[in-house]
């Protein structure tokens, strides 16, 4: 019980050892978020007249400009002998203190945010030593500092032994999500039924269906489309009721956003970008706006609607694809393409999950055009062209619904491993601020 309050200045000396011979390849770095002190990568920096100093193992060390965002730890032996500029100081600590009794001070319940009042400058702000000195922290006997620090490591390690582990869960569903996209566009999810159309026939009709809304509606309805679509050549093998075809060949148009950078308004019609796709998720609600003039020259000759394609042509999420499932008029950006397809023949959600799954994945990062020093972009050719195993149309709401139901059940399991880990993480937390709280009555 003979627990004490001690001020930091009373347990930490700073260490002020000057490197008689720097060396670049032997520099300690302090990572963020409590992530740990290693070596630091060596860098091709011109050496100037910076003085270091020379770090020993068992001392605590924190960085300037970062501890307020986790930049702290105690110096491991592997590093004894390394060193630091003035901006990364250590501590020699007293005998009465555990230097990772300090380091779990400041780590329990994320204490070293409660820095960040203390930052002073203008532009490189800074926590100095002096300033934590005045901190006072509750120390136990030494002996009683080592019991609960092996405690308190005990369950750390059983907790990355839990994170590593939901880590791994969490890979192997990302894997089952792939393979039951995999298995779905190869026709092996389900069993084909004998009685579907067979897809060259829908693939007929949908020639026919184009080709009249291409004419102006002159065609007559149920006439075959005269001009076979080109065969495509398949990425695998299919069943024989299905058929290989392109996006163009079962779309009506495939264009993309305005390619002017637009006015944008304080209020009007919403104007769309890459950013407001995702994998399978059309998210509209945070937008800009342009005037009902520019919304009417945007959307001319192309108009999205419900029920039709968006896929990211540009930034990270390149090739990422979503049904258009909510009614809003808007325009929207270069960094968009819009796939109209032929309605009635054809299910916008099957598409969307040979897009967005492994094949149609992996056809669209290998397809991206580059600019210099550009990111690239998805060619509207390549979007055009991209390779569609299609199934016939009862079969693709067959394979939607059982997506949907696999998927969903991935999701679930998904959210009970997150939540397996938030609860095994607050458990830990609450242990540590119990283990490193002074008994009642000290």
């Amino acid at each position: 019980m003979n627990w004490k309050l001690m001020k930091l200045g009373a347990l930490l000396t700073q260490s002020k050892e000057l490197s008689t011979a720097p060396d670049a390849n032997r520099r300690i770095r302090v990572k963020l978020n409590v992530g740990g002190v290693e070596k630091r990568p060596v860098s091709n920096e011109v050496e100037g007249a910076t003085n270091y100093y020379t770090r020993k193992a068992g001392q605590f060390i924190f960085g300037t400009q970062n501890f307020h965002k986790g930049a702290f730890g105690v110096i491991p032996p592997e590093l004894d002998g390394f060193e630091t500029s003035n901006d990364i100081p250590s501590f020699d600590v007293s005998k009465d203190c555990l230097p990772e009794w300090i380091f779990f001070y400041f780590k329990v319940g994320d204490r070293y945010k409660e820095l960040e009042k203390l930052v002073r400058g203008v532009g490189s702000k800074r926590v100095h030593p002096k300033q934590i000195f005045e901190f006072e922290i509750p120390v136990p006997p030494v002996a009683e500092q080592l019991t609960i620090i092996e405690q308190v490591q005990a369950s750390a390690a059983r907790q990355r032994m839990i994170t590593e582990e939901s880590v791994q869960q969490l890979t192997h569903l990302t894997q089952l999500r792939q393979a039951l996209l995999r298995e779905a566009m190869q026709g092996q999810l389900l069993p084909q039924d004998p009685t579907d159309e067979p897809a060259a026939m829908l693939l007929k009709k949908i020639q026919a269906a184009r080709a009249a809304i291409i004419k102006g509606g002159k065609s007559k309805a149920g006439t075959l489309f005269l001009e076979e679509a080109e065969t495509v050549e398949g990425l695998f093998d299919i069943p024989a009721s299905w058929a290989w075809c392109t996006l163009d060949d079962i779309s009506v148009l495939i264009t993309d956003g305005t390619h002017q950078t637009p006015s944008y308004t304080e209020q009007g019609r919403p104007f769309l970008s890459a950013q407001n796709i995702k994998p399978f998720r059309f998210m509209p609600e945070v937008h800009r706006y342009v005037s009902e003039e520019a919304y009417q020259e945007y959307t001319r000759i192309k108009k999205p609607e419900l029920g039709d394609l968006l896929i990211a042509r540009v930034g990270a999420g390149i090739g990422e694809c979503a049904v258009i499932d909510k009614q809003i008029d808007f325009a929207f950006y270069v960094s968009l393409g819009l796939v109209k397809l032929i309605s009635g023949f054809l299910s916008a959600d099957y598409l969307a999950y040979m897009i967005n799954g492994p094949f149609g994945v992996a056809y669209s990062k290998n397809n991206i055009a580059s600019k210099g020093g550009s990111a690239g972009n998805f060619n509207l050719t390549k979007i055009r062209t991209f390779p569609i195993p299609l199934p016939p149309l009862a079969e693709q709401h067959r394979i939607v619904a059982k997506l949907a139901q696999l998927l969903q059940h991935c999701d679930a399991l998904e959210q009970r491993i997150r939540e397996s880990r938030r609860l095994a993480e607050q458990l830990l937390a609450t242990a540590l601020r119990e283990a490193l709280a002074p008994p009642t009555g000290t």
